[in-house]
């Protein structure tokens, strides 16, 4: 028979039906050169399979994905606190409650995780879960009524309310010249930022105070020299949509080269 075509094709399906050996084929001798010890020990040092490919390529050279996931099943190694497929991390009930699935949850594993958490997002990343499973939240919920786990120490949504974030830029940080490439900054950061550096929410060019036929209107931080990336106290100016729409930079913005780009937000 021919060497390549539908008969190769046909007898390799047919090896594998059977399960017959061909470890000594020099082909997957030549795909599998990395030893079960080696292996293993790779896999205990690392987080993921790429990380498994980088360190076995730094001491044998070139190494296929697809073969390391293969020879990792085929010796049996453990390698359950990898990411699965889609990069999700894998559970760690079993370091919290001493067991691996939510429905084989005891009352007194849960009560030690919800004992050190201070919300029920909390007790979801303790658990090695995403806070943002709405499933395994409800389960939770449930669990935790249904056993009495106490949560008066649960500070619940919105605790921040009303406190100054200890994540807030100051105006200082905020009121600068931006580098080339950067993001745009929002202008709700850049009118946070002026009022609390001393400037009054008034426009500088009718003198409006932020309303209009007796309601509420947000007046808009105007870029003086069109360009959005100098957001430097001395650029920055409050007016309102009005006389914003008179300038001549509204709708326009101009690059860090000087260039002024039309249509532009």
């Amino acid at each position: 028979m021919d060497v390549v075509g539908g008969n190769h094709t046909h007898i390799s399906h047919q090896i594998k039906k059977f399960g017959i050996d061909i470890s000594h084929f020099t082909y997957y001798q030549r795909r599998n050169p990395v030893a079960r010890e080696q292996l293993a020990e790779a896999v205990a040092l690392s987080m993921s399979r790429v990380e498994v490919m980088e360190r076995l390529r730094a001491k044998r050279g070139e190494v296929d994905y697809k073969n390391i996931c293969y020879l990792i099943r085929k010796y049996g190694i453990d390698a359950s606190h990898f990411p699965d497929a889609r990069g999700r991390k894998p559970l760690h009930l079993d370091r919290a409650c001493g067991t691996r699935s939510l429905r084989s949850l005891t009352r007194e594993g849960l009560s030690v995780v919800v004992a050190q958490s201070i919300s029920m997002a909390a007790v979801l990343r303790g658990l090695g879960l995403s806070d943002q499973t709405k499933s395994a939240r409800r389960y939770l919920k449930m669990r935790i009524a249904e056993w009495e786990i106490d949560t008066s120490h649960f500070l619940g949504q919105s605790h921040f309310r009303g406190c100054v974030s200890p994540l807030r830029r100051r105006p200082e940080e905020v009121l600068v010249r931006r580098r080339p490439g950067s993001s745009r900054v929002r202008s709700v950061m850049l009118t946070r930022a002026l009022i609390e550096s001393g400037r009054p929410p008034v426009c500088e060019g009718c003198g409006n105070n932020g309303t209009w036929l007796g309601k509420k209107i947000t007046l808009h931080v105007d870029h003086i020299d069109g360009d959005w990336l100098n957001c430097t106290a001395g650029n920055l100016r409050f007016l309102c949509p009005n006389c914003h729409s008179q300038t001549p930079t509204f709708g326009r913005s101009k690059s860090s080269t000087g260039t002024v780009l039309d249509g532009a937000p």
